[in-house]
């Protein structure tokens, strides 16, 4: 096998390898969290909604910092083209 052949396969097989224990580990978290939505579910249910809350906070804070950085810049750009045609009018 050539050099390039064996690395290939080297590292099919390590990808292969970090798939399973990856895929093993997410079945196992999902697992877990099913048996204690069973155990608790006025518990699990108040967890998921505070997650909710706090992802629906998360992307809304996202959203509202987006529009005050336009507003930053474009305030400044405004106020520039107005001056400008001020300037252009006054002659």
């Amino acid at each position: 096998m050539s050099q390039g052949s064996e690395a290939y396969e080297e590292t099919k097989s390590t990808v292969r390898n970090a798939y399973d224990k990856t895929s093993q580990a997410v079945q196992s978290g999902y697992n877990r969290t099913i048996e204690y939505s069973k155990e608790h579910p006025r518990r699990f249910s108040l967890l998921t909604f505070a997650a909710g809350i706090g992802a629906g906070t998360l992307i809304a804070a996202r959203y509202a910092s987006s529009h005050t950085r336009t507003e930053r810049i474009a305030s400044p750009l405004i106020d520039a083209v107005a001056e400008v045609a001020r300037a252009v009018i006054r002659r």
